[in-house]
Order: structure tokens, then C-alpha cells, then sequence
């Protein structure tokens, strides 16, 4: 398990400190699961309202969800 602190930018972007991406081999453009204290935030690029539909119907206990046009967010119970 590996803890770090981090700082939001004013475009809500979290800048992880190049020791962790280098332990965990991360590179620009890989996708990460963020924890939110017993909730998860599930992020997907769609191309549709009905595919952003049909990700949110896949989880059972959505807390809330976003969706912009091309990216869906669902916030889950954790």
C-alpha cells in the first residue's frame, strides 16, 4: 500500500509525486481507480448518452454520476 499526499489544481487535476509513479510503473495515459473512503469513483470515455446509461446501470449503488458528453463519472458505495 503506498500513501501520499497530493494537491488539487484549479482544473481539479491531482499530480501524483514521481516516486509512486515510479514504483507502480505508471505511465501518462494509464487509467487509475481512485478510493474515495468507502465510495469509488468509476471514470469511462463514452461516445453516447446511452452508453454512458448503460455504465452507470452496471453498478448497484450509485451514489451519483456525472456525464459531460464524453466522459461518464459514477460515484459508488464502496
Amino acid at each position: 500500500m503506498f500513501t501520499c499526499s497530493c494537491r488539487l489544481d484549479s482544473k481539479g487535476r491531482v499530480t501524483l509525486p514521481c516516486r509512486i509513479r515510479q514504483k507502480l510503473g505508471l505511465e501518462a495515459g494509464d487509467e487509475l481507480e481512485i478510493s474515495v473512503r468507502g465510495s469509488k469513483i468509476k471514470r469511462k470515455e463514452v461516445s453516447s448518452f446511452d452508453e454512458a446509461k448503460a455504465f452507470i446501470e452496471d453498478f448497484s449503488e450509485v451514489k451519483s454520476f456525472s456525464f459531460d458528453g464524453e466522459v461518464v463519472e459514477v460515484v459508488v458505495r464502496g
